[in-house]
């Protein structure tokens, strides 16, 4: 019963967590409308795989990870850094309307998993957000110092992220492609969502250096 509660917990905060507007999901919802859903969804299961192996570690090093991550300016800059060249290289690329045939296309749907892959990485933001999951859990004794719990709770991560990915992507296909000013500027919008996030970041990094 307690691996069933950490994974339904690990998959309704990891949903719900995705719903908002992200780096990660706006970028299925970009492949969806230009490359199509098989391309976007090998995208989201290569995001959600490296966020499966990053909430485990971050939580079963939650002491060590949250002295790191504590007030640390270097890790806000390296994601201002990393969201405004985000934000630049989709300002500066254009839709690709071509792509729709790439549907079956083994070689290019294992592209979009890799993309997926090096995004998550640079997904910094997430951290913080599962420390705090992972210590706020441990403290109601849902999550304990042992690997099956974690995996578990992990495994519930990424199904949910997962889930939520594939809920963007339907969106996507059956309301979005109807709505051209959205398919034919996805690329801004997907920067203008990269520098709004940039720009909180800044703003947490004056809050530190009192500079707000």
């Amino acid at each position: 019963m307690e691996y069933i509660t950490a994974f339904g917990i690990a998959f309704g905060f990891s949903f719900v967590g995705m719903l908002p507007p992200g780096m990660l999901n706006m970028k299925t919802v970009g492949l969806s409308l230009s490359k199509g859903f098989y391309a976007a969804l090998f995208f989201a299961v290569g995001a959600a795989s490296v966020e499966f192996f990053q909430s485990l570690l971050v939580i079963k090093f939650a002491d060590n990870v949250a002295q790191y991550l504590d007030g640390n300016v270097y890790v806000l800059w390296a994601a201002v850094a990393i969201l405004t060249a985000l934000g630049i290289s989709f300002l500066l690329s254009k839709p690709k309307k071509d792509a729709a045939n790439l549907e079956g296309n083994a070689l290019k749907n294992k592209s979009t998993f890799f993309s997926g892959i090096g995004m998550a990485f640079m997904n910094v933001l997430v951290h913080p957000f599962w420390l705090a999951q992972g210590i706020y859990w441990t403290q109601q004794g849902v999550l304990w110092n042992g690997w099956p719990i974690l995996i578990t709770f992990s495994a519930g991560i990424f199904l949910g992220s997962v889930a939520c990915y594939v809920l963007y992507i339907l969106l996507a296909e059956k309301i979005l492609k109807k709505f051209d000013v959205v398919a034919n500027n996805i690329n801004k919008i997907l920067a203008a969502i990269f520098f709004v996030l940039a720009a909180i970041q800044l703003f947490q990094i004056f809050k530190i250096e009192n500079f707000v």
